[in-house]
């Protein structure tokens, strides 16, 4: 059986809880649950589990403060 890469993401009433699983490592991440937008909540925990795991880390472009760009970490 072919390893493969999951993710899954569980929406709750205070926590969004992001579980990444990459060959047979599983990382999760727990962030508060934005009412008014959960993508918001979504998305801080995929780049939690992204950082932890995959060893990215987010870097602000100077074409636009808002972009983030993603590289490896050294």
């Amino acid at each position: 059986m072919t390893a493969a890469n999951r993710m899954g993401v569980d929406i709750g009433g205070t926590f969004v809880d992001v579980v990444l699983e990459v060959r047979d490592h599983v990382t999760s991440a727990k962030v508060l649950t934005t009412h008014a937008a959960s993508e918001a909540a979504i998305l801080d925990g995929v780049v939690q589990v992204c950082t932890t795991r995959l060893g990215l880390r987010r870097k602000r472009s100077a074409r636009s403060s808002t972009a983030p760009r993603w590289r490896p970490m050294p």
